[in-house]
């Protein structure tokens, strides 16, 4: 059974089941940083499906998630990719934690990617909603 924090929002709902690449990762191959000579270090990589396809395709990588691979510890790694972590935590001080710490392990270059900004559309279907300095999504019952 994965640990799950207890927070107001339930993060662990947003790691998805991927087929594919995130589109962090599709950008980060699609532009050439990540080549099968750099290491790759996934800060918030859910279930590990992209660790999985770039183990696939040569690259030496691991991920760290604190619900679903929370016994790996997060290391240094020439791209480290923090893909749709910083949103779903609801708590600013949090947040700049964890961003720093995705920092601090980076040597060449980190990857951010969050949802921040939400249509008007989105909004009148309940599909997010504003919360504090960020959206919540509704998708699965994330909140």
């Amino acid at each position: 059974m994965p640990h799950v924090p207890t927070t107001r929002i339930k993060r662990h709902k947003a790691a998805i089941k991927r087929s594919d690449y995130s589109r962090p990762v599709k950008c980060l191959w699609r532009d050439r940083f990540i080549t099968p000579d750099r290491t790759l270090f996934d800060y918030g990589c859910g279930h590990g499906d992209d660790l999985a396809g770039l183990r696939e395709d040569g690259v030496d990588c691991e991920g760290f998630d604190p619900v679903f691979r929370l016994d790996v510890t997060p290391q240094q790694a020439d791209i480290v990719n923090i893909g749709y972590v910083l949103n779903v935590i609801e708590d600013l001080d949090e947040r700049r934690r964890t961003l720093s710490k995705a920092w601090s392990l980076t040597e060449r270059v980190l990857c951010v990617a969050a949802r921040v900004v939400s249509s008007w559309a989105d909004q009148i279907k309940g599909v997010t909603k504003s919360k504090g300095s960020g959206l919540n999504s509704v998708r699965a019952g994330i909140c």
